[in-house]
């Protein structure tokens, strides 16, 4: 690990994350982008027929296919996308991540929106990950001692390279139950806690039940979506504001400020909105790292529906508030309208509070669509099921009404809980038969 880069890089977020008036931070960013444009036509083999264009904005637009299609070509380091997924699926099934190109780390992304991807980092761009992300989230400076738990599906040797005698990180696989990893987690009692809020949950309930005994300062949701009821029985349970990381594949791209609002990294995190309803201010992200150099990530698409808010945050800062990280793209449901027939797009927080609103004693849930006529809901409770699936379907027969949506065939059923290293996903559409 680079020290000295990590350094810099963390003291360069700090004095433009909370210092720099608004117009020279944005003055710097746009250097940035002119700059990024012109190493990436000279450097990637794919890009390198762009050479006329004088805006990142006038690239062409990418997504996880065109990436992974073209992946051989994008990349600046010569890297080959068959070794490469060779070495990340030798990694996890063999579970160590110590194992690299060069000085370069490969790694899977989980796969939830389809085909799982290849990301890939050098040690340059590990280190500048490292000062960003340490910049944004760690109350105290980083000459304080303060011990990290990180609850992941895949570890990566980053986190490995960062321990020294201040800051401490301690990967917990996800792949093991948590009952077999409560008496580490408690011996360890981390200063902040990084994890799915499925697993958060899982923590949470083994402290109610007295099992566990720990006590983080600082606790963060990253890798699922975060709804209000489980952020709500979180803070109760743990007393304190749960902080969100939102990262993916493609980079880290957002984090809670003091005031537990969320906000783009925009001091080197380029988005662009594709507005589903701008009314509401839901929009598609197309992102650009400006940054990122083994593996460009460029216009890229992501599936994700963020939800901005326009209000001045207390913080202060400058950069794109988010109301929420609602879901994916394609967790849209799709009704027909009573009247013409067309299609109607019932977004995922609708259908996620037509079900937590039913009942208070609802443990877990998952809704499915596989057509316009057919929706499956799967409840987990102690509750009187027959009381709370009569509460639902009212609720979804209200949306349904509002909406003037045909009402399609609601099913419940016993829930089925997920394998631990798949991402919990609540809200879902699928083709029946997968």
């Amino acid at each position: 690990m680079r020290i000295f880069q990590l350094l810099y890089h963390y003291l360069r977020t700090l004095l433009e994350t909370n210092l720099l008036p608004k117009n020279i931070a944005q003055y710097i960013v746009k250097r940035r982008k002119e700059k990024y444009l012109k190493w990436l036509v000279h450097n990637s083999p794919y890009y390198s027929k762009y050479k006329e264009i004088k805006r990142l904005e006038d690239l062409p637009m990418g997504n996880k296919s065109m990436l992974m299609d073209n992946f051989d070509k994008i990349n600046t380091k010569g890297l080959k996308k068959e070794n490469c997924f060779d070495l990340a699926l030798k990694s996890e099934n063999d579970r160590n991540f110590s194992s690299m190109i060069g000085d370069i780390s490969v790694g899977l992304s989980s796969g939830t929106s389809g085909n799982r991807g290849l990301f890939c980092a050098n040690s340059s761009e590990r280190a500048l990950w490292a000062g960003i992300i340490l910049a944004k989230v760690l109350p105290r400076s980083i000459l304080s001692k303060q011990k990290i738990a990180l609850f992941l599906r895949a570890n990566n040797n980053l986190y490995d390279r960062l321990n020294s005698n201040k800051i401490i990180f301690c990967f917990f696989d996800m792949i093991i139950p948590l009952k077999e990893q409560i008496n580490s987690l408690e011996s360890y009692n981390p200063d902040y806690l990084v994890a799915p809020a499925s697993v958060l949950c899982q923590i949470a309930k083994c402290i109610e039940s007295k099992s566990l005994k720990i006590t983080p300062t600082k606790i963060f949701s990253a890798a699922e979506v975060l709804d209000k009821a489980d952020e709500a029985y979180l803070e109760r349970v743990f007393n304190q504001k749960i902080h969100q990381l939102y990262q993916c594949t493609e980079g880290f791209l957002a984090s809670t400020c003091s005031h537990g609002n969320l906000h783009i990294n925009e001091e080197y995190i380029i988005v662009e909105k594709e507005y589903l309803d701008k009314k509401n201010g839901r929009f598609i992200p197309i992102i650009t790292d400006l940054f990122r150099k083994t593996q460009p990530i460029v216009r890229y698409r992501l599936n994700d529906i963020l939800v901005e808010n326009t209000d001045s945050c207390p913080c202060g800062s400058h950069h794109l508030r988010l109301n929420a990280i609602e879901g994916r793209e394609d967790d849209i449901f799709f009704f027909k309208h009573i009247e013409s027939n067309e299609e109607v797009a019932v977004y995922p927080d609708f259908l996620r509070r037509a079900v937590i609103s039913a009942n208070d004693e609802i443990d877990e849930y998952r809704v499915i669509q596989y057509s316009a006529k057919e929706i499956e809901v799967q409840i987990l409770s102690n509750s009187n099921i027959s009381e709370i699936t009569n509460s639902i379907r009212s609720n979804f027969d209200a949306l349904f009404e509002k909406l003037n949506i045909q009402k399609p065939t609601i099913e419940f059923k016993q829930y089925k809980a997920l394998d631990i290293t798949q991402k919990r996903k609540r809200i879902e559409r699928v083709h029946k038969g997968n």
